[in-house]
């Protein structure tokens, strides 16, 4: 989505870590009469509906197929009253909507989609308090299997690509439901293959040991049957993470993306201290937990820690997009990259801006994901050595690309500098162009700060119009914004207080209270 919410991480159940969700009926299919109420007493962040008694609007759309990286189908557009359905009061604190038939509520028309998961944000009618992304899970009709714990995403189309993480020695329970109700003939449980359990009801109760189960993963897959012989199942996959290997980073790498001198080979190091384990999954492993790519942790204080990992045999010049998975549940995007994948904003870049984009993961991952490639192509620079004005002749032009210029593009500025020289100015400022939140902006949401914006051309684009400006003796000055953050920031997510929406107190980097009081 294009818009600014809290930073909150959930998984798919009716109980959300705030909202409170409940349907009638409880299994909802994509042609149901569905009636959702949301229950916001225990919203405990600072944007809480708690109290509130003004009008409730709901920001919806729909996940179909189980790509859960991108809101389909969204009825109207953020803060728009007039076009976003109202909720019904139910009582203080609690809402309700009906929803008559999913795919009619949501347009959706074509038979390849199917409806897996109804998103909602709820937001008071002048825009100042929201819940949460709330997701309610759309069932196929008939039987299907329902994983009551552990609480997983099972979306991402391998058991492998989410595993439920443990470590040695542990039990816990692994509860099931058919939705099939009374009709429900078996729900039987097998690992690895194996049948383990099987339950003569709707529902199935196993407790799991990893002392039974010593391998580092177990495949554990759950098969319901009704009473007419109809099947449904799913699968997920339990890993047992090793011991985490302490050892210095190599010499001559830094915090960051450090790549070999045989172009084949890339040292990823993350400064994340306080963490227990981080894997690093993308292209390069089909993006599966794998153990090849836990990452070893140089440990110099408990508060200053970097984990970092040497990956070989990569092809030269070929972009591999990845991610840090921390302690089993956070993926984010490395801090240093220069580049990021967005499956929100990304389909909105024309490809004359820029061509050949890189295809985000979809139905691999989730969030904003990162990308290294060796090898890259230099840019040859036709002003290696550019004398800058003196600083008390400066005539500077402040520019805001996507204002200044309607396709947005470095090019197309290029084309314009001969406007410039006849201005009389010798320097432009441009404003921000590191990556920021959506496409269209100012640039002070800064997401990234190593990764210029696709919205306005290739990274070697930004050069060529340095490069340009160079030739034709105009400096350029960048605006950046290293004191702002926004939850879409992985630096921001990896230290999150959610209860309080903002950085926890033993976060690295920024501020728990913003100072700025006016427009924090």
């Amino acid at each position: 989505m294009k818009f600014f919410i809290p930073l909150l991480l959930f998984i798919i159940t009716n109980v959300y870590a705030q909202t409170v969700v409940t349907t009638s009926p409880q299994y909802p299919t994509q042609t149901d009469t569905i009636t959702i109420t949301f229950d916001v007493t225990h919203q405990t962040d600072s944007r809480t509906l708690v109290g509130y008694s003004g009008s409730v609007y709901a920001h919806t759309g729909v996940y179909v197929n189980n790509d859960n990286s991108t809101w389909k189908h969204v009825i109207g557009t953020w803060g728009n009253n007039s076009t976003q359905p109202q909720m019904t009061r139910v009582s203080s604190n609690v809402y309700s909507i009906v929803i008559r038939n999913p795919r009619n509520f949501y347009g959706v028309t074509s038979s390849s989609e199917n409806i897996t998961t109804l998103n909602f944000v709820l937001r008071s009618a002048d825009g100042t308090k929201q819940t949460e992304d709330i997701h309610v899970p759309i069932y196929s009709a008939g039987i299907s299997v329902v994983l009551n714990s552990p609480k997983i995403n099972l979306n991402y189309g391998d058991p492998m690509r989410s595993p439920y993480f443990i470590s040695s020695g542990t039990t816990f329970p692994i509860s099931a439901t058919s939705t099939a109700g009374p009709s429900t003939k078996s729900v039987t449980l097998y690992i690895n293959g194996d049948q383990k359990y099987q339950s003569n009801t709707s529902t199935l109760q196993y407790l799991f040991s990893a002392n039974d189960n010593p391998s580092w993963k177990n495949i554990v897959k759950i098969i319901a049957e009704d009473l007419t012989g109809k099947k449904d199942s799913t699968q997920f996959a339990i890993v047992t993470n090793p011991p985490v290997n302490d050892a210095p980073l190599p010499a001559g790498n830094q915090i960051g993306i450090n790549y070999g001198s045989d172009n084949s080979s890339v040292t990823l190091a993350l400064y994340a201290p306080y963490k227990k384990n981080v894997y690093v999954i993308g292209d390069f492993n089909d993006w599966k937990v794998d153990q090849s790519f836990y990452m070893n942790r140089y440990q110099v204080r408990p508060d200053s820690v970097i984990w970092w990992i040497t990956i070989p045999n990569l092809n030269p010049g070929e972009e591999y997009s990845y991610q840090f998975l921390v302690d089993g549940s956070l993926r984010i995007y490395d801090p240093y990259t220069e580049k990021i994948l967005d499956a929100n904003n990304d389909p909105y870049i024309p490809a004359m801006v820029y061509p050949d984009l890189k295809a985000y993961p979809t139905g691999k991952t989730s969030g904003l994901v990162s990308v290294l490639q060796t090898d890259q192509p230099q840019y040859s620079w036709k002003v290696p050595s550019f004398t800058r004005p003196p600083k008390d002749k400066l005539v500077i032009y402040e520019l805001l690309i996507r204002d200044f210029v309607s396709t947005h593009w470095y090019q197309t500025i290029i084309d314009t500098l001969s406007y410039f020289r006849k201005l009389g100015i010798n320097a432009i400022e441009l404003m921000p162009v590191i990556e920021f939140d959506g496409n269209d902006s100012w640039g002070y949401n800064p997401t990234t700060y190593f990764a210029p914006d696709k919205y306005y051309g290739t990274e070697n684009d930004l050069k060529a119009f340095i490069d340009a400006c160079h030739q034709n003796g105009i400096a350029v000055i960048q605006d950046i914004v290293l004191n702002h953050a926004y939850n879409s920031n992985s630096m921001a997510q990896l230290y999150w207080d959610s209860a309080n929406n903002r950085p926890a107190a033993n976060n690295p980097w920024f501020n728990t209270v913003s100072p700025n009081t006016a427009y924090s």
